[in-house]
């Protein structure tokens, strides 16, 4: 047996393990086997947001607070959030409490008790509470202090355009928000076979044909050529990939040229990658992302920094238009801190 196999034999002993623990041993097989396949998958938006701390290159350490908490009591005072995370801020280390939330919709919200779990806990550490809330309509993550969040009857609340503005995600992880630029294009130029053409019959108009692809190009909306092969060249197609496209074809006696190109400004925040630069094109298809496995490989289509200077490239390209870096209406208590020690 080798390495890998004894690996592979003692995780699954610690899930079984994990699911009759969580289920209680007096569960069925079918029971265990279900809770055991579900723990494989991970949770998905928790895991993802690992995976985005992982692309980032901002957290030194991410910790699942994931262990049972006892006794049973201190369950109705303290509520032990998702994470405790290392933040690299200035080059220094900074731990804090990190609670995920998801929703479809634009706002959220906790109830009064579960507010109180929560900062009581991250009182008891003496550490900021942060809460990283993804918005699923717009595939958006937020990072706010949970100070941001406001009390309305009871329950504390937040909307998307407070999350928004009191967003950490630019000062701590380097997020930024980039303008693509109408009219970036990639061009197909195909030589066709003689004789290969099959036409509409009342308007002549091409419905089939076979040919050999003589040229393929990457053109920005600064009408230069992108090198296919460059890490910009890389980012340019998977960005073309993602937002919305039109496309033409012009026909002479010898070509077919097939252009595809963006048809109007488009604004991305940089965290939005995280799905192409983790699943490539296979993002676009609406598979089930396997967040837990990327992130025991940890491997991506292009890491974070190489990104930043790509995009960079794109500016002087002349396919990107801005490059924004957003800074939080107000800043939590313990980033002023740092600020004033610097």
């Amino acid at each position: 047996m080798t390495t890998d196999n004894i690996k592979e034999t003692f995780e699954s002993a610690l899930l079984i393990h994990k699911a009759c623990s969580m289920l209680g041993l007096g569960a069925s097989p079918e029971k265990i086997a279900e809770k055991v396949r579900q723990l494989q998958r991970g949770l998905p938006k928790e895991d993802e947001f690992v995976a985005l701390c992982l692309w980032m290159q901002k957290c030194p350490l991410i910790h699942k607070l994931e262990q049972e908490q006892f006794p049973d009591l201190s369950k109705e005072k303290y509520q032990v959030p998702d994470f405790l995370t290392v933040l690299n801020v200035s080059n220094k280390h900074i731990p804090v409490l990190i609670e995920v939330k998801k929703t479809d919709d634009v706002k959220t919200k906790f109830t009064a008790a579960y507010h109180a779990r929560l900062t009581s806990y991250a009182k008891l550490l003496k550490l900021p509470l942060l809460i990283a809330w993804h918005i699923e309509k717009f595939n958006m993550w937020c990072l706010f202090d949970v100070e941001r969040m406001q009390k309305q009857k009871t329950a504390f609340h937040i909307d998307f355009s407070t999350a928004i503005k009191n967003n950490l995600l630019g000062v701590l992880f380097d997020d930024v928000i980039i303008k693509l630029k109408p009219e970036n294009k990639i061009l197909f130029r195909v030589r066709k076979d003689p004789g290969s053409e099959v036409r509409d019959t009342d308007t002549g108009e091409l419905k089939k044909f076979s040919g050999i692809m003589e040229e393929a190009v990457f053109v920005s909306a600064g009408n230069q050529k992108v090198a296919l092969n460059s890490e910009w060249g890389r980012l340019f197609e998977l960005l073309l990939g993602l937002v919305d496209n039109d496309q033409t074809e012009v026909e002479d006696e010898e070509y077919v040229t097939m252009t595809f190109y963006t048809t109007r400004e488009e604004s991305l925040f940089t965290h939005q990658l995280l799905g192409i630069m983790a699943f490539g094109v296979s993002a676009f298809s609406g598979h089930k992302p396997n967040w837990l496995g990327v992130m025991k490989k940890n491997q991506f289509i292009m890491d974070y920094p190489s990104l930043n200077s790509s995009l960079s490239a794109g500016v002087k390209n002349g396919a990107i238009s801005m490059i924004g870096r957003l800074k939080p209406v107000v800043l939590p208590k313990f980033l002023k801190e740092q600020e004033e020690a610097s």
